[in-house]
């Protein structure tokens, strides 16, 4: 079709004969063209585009004469000027702003206006407007609900609403891609059924588009009249009463009764030839298709001469290469030979070694078995209690004993190689540990030193105390003028022992927090154990030592109880001591450093309770902070010894008040005195922690939608205060976590919450001084910090706990527990206000007391959640596997799901488990999740929309008991194809692919990828293994990394030198691919006498590996991720000589992300033939010719650089993953 098909002019005809309307002056064609996200009226539009869109504005046209319109998603303005020439008045309502823009240049008129709004939330008036008009807006939105509630909101009570929305299940016929900007597409079920939910009347019309001919009778038109001749395409002509299924739906409704609605026609003015003239045309193309059929096949002829003398020029080399093939391979039988005679000599050596080893363990027996010996005495009496839990036990662990025995068989071959490497690493950590164990002993034996001599130094000044008081007595006695002096200095010495009391009191608080400390770090020692044998043992071993956390080591409880008894000695020694030791009167304040430019400004409001705040200003002091911060003591006109509080803390800004203006008043006062971006609000009676303020400021610093950031506080006993507020519909309150472990997952992870208590927060200066502080109606104190966090959510900012952040609160110290006197009253009365102004919000957003905390606590209310489940925390700087799952983790927290990971070792593993933690992602982690998990799915089983399972032999442990306790969607990732991977592994053994180890594994596999939704893999080739295996399982390939910045950097091309190769070797194809590569390909490229350095890079490198001794063979083993892209920018080829293994190779795709090409072969080069940059070679000689060419090729490695970073970025983002999770996930 030619250019000029565009530009024939449309003219509107009306086929109603009850409803006309006046002649419609069509807008002008617009200069810029469609980018398919709005409708624009255009000559690159399609005529069909174009006759539905002209005809829905034209349908609506005859409904909204005289009337005050609203136009939703108005684009560039056209149909919004088609209706302002019948309606009183139309109002534009579009998101885009250059489309407002454009439509506010273009269409002007008296009644006519265009607004910049979202359509959920527009802005106008209730009840605004007589017609609201929206076509083809709602399958942009996903939250189609909340945009026809809006678009109740602002129509009058008898309005009209059209609207018009594509059919999904007839839409997609007829184009070839799926439409990008249609987030929700809508059958006309769903479509008319969203309508009806919210309006009393609702016509419901079809629209399609076609070209054929109506006849009509001029006068009148009614739907009975009407007949519809269809050509069925198979010789005949149908007819019918109704048109067939229509492509587009539109709806008319509202709560009055509804206008009369005619059947109605648009007509384009287009050339009644023009089907004919189009079918000429095809004529002529088929022609010239016949013409091009012609050469083509010349071209073909002349190419096949050329092939078949290429093919015996081949055939030539072919041979040649078998006689090299045939030297070559007697050269390695000779080479075999004398390994023979190597690996002889060491079986003997080995086989001594033993021996010795053996003469050790007897002995080592021995000793045990004394040990035991005593050990048995204690377990005498715990056994008879146990024997009645383990008879309840014995008979779930018989079944589960049953189905462990298979998973054990399976694993012993592997544990019997990791058991004799882990042996040589606990025996060099014992040394390690007895040397350490000496070194802090000696330590703790010269504190023990300093101690003794410091509590003797106090002991000294007490005496003389004493002796001070002795002659003063004396001096009353000689002499009445020394009497009040005497009185004076009576009462100074009762404010000191009043004070020691208090004191007292903190040292026993403290003391139980040791308590609490020693017994967390026994519980850590065997945490780590744990997760040690977690590492290669089995879901016995593991079940065997988490019940064995029951008990105590005797000689560790003993020392505790040392330990206990000497602290409690020293406390009673301290009662004598002075109350301000010369070491914290120095206070660190020579090495306090005042900024130029506070970035925080910390402010702590006080009334008296000087101790208090000499403390916590200490902590703050003491505590290494790198940001630069001030510190603002805000004196509510203090009587204490908080006047002399500058002689002290010189570098302290003090704001005293002319008079008490309260705690909420005070606050505000000192916060126009303050300096920095960022106000932190700490109470005197608290104590911080080391990093407590850093991971505040870096959270808030991260994300500019945080106004309010949170602290953990923690009792001085240890245990929980807060890990964040909840509020209930009702306006109580939970601290989240009262009185449980500040270690558990649940209390460690950052979240939004509802608020935070203020005893430690901090807050956006910009958000803080727009709402102009904390709402004075809330004076003198109390539900100030909760109104706060409302106030936050109100202008658009979110409110985060940080556990980073640890505060020790001594709760109560500044106001008092007594909720009925003293300021404390306020909290109730001052409840009832912040009631009373949020209610509406309360009823809105919050939950009714006690339900769903889990939920609640980090307001996912309505949100997806999804449970992720793994092996362990995802070592993304150790293997690939960890890699993609760390890459899948952040996304799906980043699309705003809740996210909790659960690994099969319930390990908390360092520093991973926190960086998952910081990302807003629970990790569960201990003992009592291992044991409890199940319950605990069950129990909030209804909160979760997804479960998204890893590996088979982990989805294997929960998809039953997923299936059993919720209808969730389960998707599962294989990683790869573990039955095809060793179906490979063997066949390049030359062993049988079919042996019972890998039918195991299929069958594994395939009984997963039967029980969940939808299955992943990272190409298509496993992908249509499983379709092959199982026709009925959804299966999908998604890209395994996902990559939104570019990578490269580094050195120029020039300056690069070597090749790289990067792989854990807990993987066997890594270590048998290196193995290749030193043997068979490394001795070729010495050979052709270029000098490249091969660099290896990979975690669990082997012993053999690291002794290799190779002059240009650089063995790196595990390496930092700055280290590691450090060597991708020195070298200029990555080398992947895999010989199996199955799916895209992770090693591969992080090499093209930072613009590295990658020789590999067919097994590394799968699922990934889109781009130049991976150079595949098959057979050493051809492996080594690839790299020896290439890396001297420095034009072309630029040039495949450049295609590798854009192949990355085309198959490996955020976005392309969405392409295929979108469905899933319902994003």
């Amino acid at each position: 079709m030619d250019d000029s098909f565009h530009n024939i002019p449309i003219r509107i005809k009306s086929c109603m004969s009850k409803m006309m309307i006046k002649d419609i002056i069509l807008p002008t064609k617009e200069a810029a063209e469609c980018t398919g996200e709005r409708f624009v009226f255009h000559e690159s539009v399609s005529l069909e585009m174009t006759c539905e869109h002209i005809h829905r504005y034209m349908f609506a046209a005859l409904h909204v004469e005289g009337k005050k319109v609203l136009d939703v998603a108005s684009g560039e303005g056209y149909g919004s000027h088609i209706l302002s020439q019948v309606a009183e008045s139309v109002a534009g309502v579009d998101i885009d702003t250059a489309s407002v823009q454009a439509a506010r240049e273009k269409y002007q008129a008296g009644n006519l206006s265009f607004v910049e709004a979202d359509c959920k939330a527009m802005p106008f008036e209730d009840s605004r407007f007589d017609v609201v008009v929206s076509f083809e807006t709602i399958e942009h939105i996903v939250e189609c609900e909340s945009f026809v509630a809006e678009v109740k909101r602002v129509l009058c009570d008898d309005g009209l609403f059209i609207c018009s929305s594509p059919n999904k299940e007839e839409y997609g016929k007829n184009i070839p891609h799926p439409n990008e900007f249609h987030l929700r597409e809508l059958t006309q079920d769903e479509f008319v059924s969203l309508i009806d939910d919210e309006f009393n009347h609702t016509k419901v019309l079809g629209q399609s588009f076609f070209i054929g001919s109506a006849m009509s009778v001029l006068d009148s038109m009614k739907a009975s009249n009407l007949a519809y001749f269809r050509d069925t395409g198979s010789g005949a002509i149908a007819s019918d009463s109704v048109m067939s299924a229509p492509v587009y739906t539109v709806v008319l409704a509202s709560n009055a009764l509804l206008p009369e609605v005619p059947e109605n026609f648009y007509e384009g003015n287009y050339p009644r030839t023009l089907l004919s003239s189009l079918q000429g045309g095809i004529q002529e193309r088929d022609a010239a298709f016949v013409r091009e059929q012609a050469r083509l096949e010349g071209e073909l002829a002349e190419r096949d001469k050329v092939l078949v003398a290429e093919q015996a020029r081949l055939e030539g080399e072919l041979a040649e290469r078998d006689k090299v093939l045939v030297a070559e391979q007697a050269r390695l039988e000779g080479e075999l030979a004398e390994r023979d005679k190597v690996l002889v000599a060491e079986q003997a050596r080995l086989e001594g070694e033993l021996a010795e080893r053996d003469k050790v363990l007897v002995a080592e027996q021995a000793r045990l078995e004394g040990g035991l010996a005593e050990r048995d005495k204690v377990l005498v009496a715990e056994q008879a209690r146990l024997e009645g839990e383990l008879a309840e036990r014995d008979k779930v662990l018989v079944a589960e004993q049953a189905r462990l025995e298979g998973e054990l068989a399976e694993r012993d071959k592997v544990l019997v190689a990791e058991q004799a490497r882990l042996e040589g690493e606990l025996a060099e950590r014992d040394k390690v540990l007895v040397a350490e164990q000496a070194r802090l002993e000696g330590e703790l034996a010269e504190r023990d030193k300093v101690l003794v001599a410091e509590m003797e130094r106090m002991q000294t000044e007490l005496t003389a105390l004493h002796t001070q008081n002795s002659e003063l007595q004396k001096k009353n006695e000689s002499s009445a003028f020394g009497q009040d002096e005497v009185i004076r200095e009576r009462d100074r010495f009762k404010l000191y022992f009043e004070q020691q009391v208090e004191y007292s009191e903190m040292l026993k608080q403290s003391l139980s927090y040791l308590r609490h400390m020693l017994t967390v770090m026994a519980g850590d020692t065997v945490h780590v154990r744990n997760s040690l044998r977690w590492k290669i043992g089995t879901a016995i071993i593991r079940f065997l030592d988490a019940t064995q956390l029951q008990f105590k080591s005797p000689s560790r409880l003993d020392r505790m109880d040392r330990t206990i008894a000497e602290f409690r000695t020293w406390e009673s020694n301290y009662d004598r001591c002075e109350r301000r030791s010369e070491s914290i009167d120095a206070c660190d304040v020579q090495c306090f450093e005042l900024w130029d430019k506070p970035v925080v400004s910390v402010i702590i409001p006080v009334y008296n309770q000087y101790e208090y705040t000499r403390n916590c200003i200490t902590s703050i002091v003491k505590s290494s902070i790198k940001v630069p911060y001030e510190i603002i003591v805000a004196d509510d006109l203090s009587t204490d010894e908080t006047l002399n509080l500058s002689e002290e803390f010189p570098f302290v800004s003090v704001v005293r008040n002319d008079e008490n203006l309260g705690f909420l008043k005070n606050c505000n006062n000192a916060a126009t005195h303050a300096e920095g971006d960022y106000l932190l609000f700490l109470n005197n009676d608290t104590q911080v922690m080391d990093g407590w303020l850093e991971s505040l400021y870096q959270t808030m610093d991260a994300d500019l939608a945080i106004a309010i950031c949170g602290s953990k506080l923690v009792f001085p006993d240890g245990t929980l205060q807060e890990a964040g507020g909840i509020l209930w519909r009702d306006g109580s309150a939970w601290n989240y976590g009262r009185g449980g472990d500040p270690e558990a997952s649940q209390f460690n992870y950052v979240k939004e919450v509802d608020y935070i208590s203020g005893a430690s927060i901090m807050v956006r200066r910009l958000f803080w001084d727009e709402v102009g502080g904390f709402d004075e109606r809330y004076v003198p104190a109390y539900c100030e910090d909760s109104d706060l966090a409302f106030e936050a959510r109100k202008h658009g900012y979110k409110v985060v706990y940080q556990p980073k952040s640890v505060v020790v609160h001594f709760e109560g110290k500044s106001h008092g527990t007594d909720e009925t006197a003293g300021l404390k009253a306020y909290q109730v009365t001052n409840n009832e206000k912040l009631v009373e102004k949020w209610r509406d919000v309360l009823e809105r957003d919050h939950l009714p007391n006690g339900q769903d905390p889990v939920a609640a606590r980090e307001r996912s209310i309505g949100r997806k959640r999804v449970l992720y489940v793994d092996h362990y925390v995802p070592h993304f700087d150790q293997d690939a596997g960890s890699k993609t799952a760390f890459h899948y983790l952040k996304l799906l927290r980043e699309s705003g799901m809740a996210v909790t990971f659960l690994g099969d070792n319930f390990a908390r593993l360092e520093p991973y488990t926190e960086v998952l933690q910081q990302l807003g992602i629970e990790v569960l982690y201990g003992v009592d999740w291992f044991e409890n998990w199940e319950q605990w799915f069950a129990d909030n089983s209804h909160l979760f929309t997804h479960v998204f399972l890893n590996r088979p032999h982990v989805a294997l442990k929960y998809v039953e008991a997923i299936r059993k306790y919720s209808d969730c969607k389960i998707v599962y990732y294989g990683h790869d194809l573990h039955f095809l991977r060793e179906e490979r592994r063997a066949l390049q053994a030359e062993e049988s692919p079919d042996n019972k180890e890998i039918q195991k594994i299929k069958e594994m596999e395939l009984s997963i990828c039967s029980q969940v939704d939808v299955c992943y893999y990272p190409s298509d080739v496993e992908v249509k293994v499983i379709q092959k295996e199982l026709p009925e399982v959804l299966a999908k390939s998604v890209p395994a990394y996902i990559y939104d910045t570019p990578g490269g950097g580094g050195k120029p091309i020039q300056e690069r030198k070597g090749i790289l190769f990067v792989g854990g070797f807990g993987h066997p194809p890594n270590i048998q691919a290196v193995q290749y590569f030193l043997d068979d390909i490394l001795p070729h490229i010495e050979a052709s006498g270029e000098d490249i350095p091969f660099y290896i890079v990979g975690s669990k490198t082997p012993d053999w590996l690291n002794r290799i001794g190779k002059p240009n063979v650089h063995v790196k083993g595990f390496v930092s991720e700055e280290e590691l892209v450090e060597l991708y920018g020195m070298c200029r080829l990555v080398v992947a000589p895999l010989l199996y293994g199955a799916g895209v190779k992770g090693k591969v795709v992080e090499a093209l992300y930072y613009g590295v090409p990658v020789v590999t072969t067919s097994i590394g080069a799968e699922g990934l033939c889109a781009t130049e940059a991976v150079i595949v070679a098959d057979g050493d000689k051809g492996f080594a010719d690839k790299i020896v060419e290439l890396h001297e090729d420095l034009h072309r490695i630029e040039k495949l650089s450049e295609g590798a970073h854009q192949f990355v970025q085309k198959y490996f983002t955020s976005k392309s993953v969405w392409q295929v999770l979108g469905e899933d996930f319902n994003i």
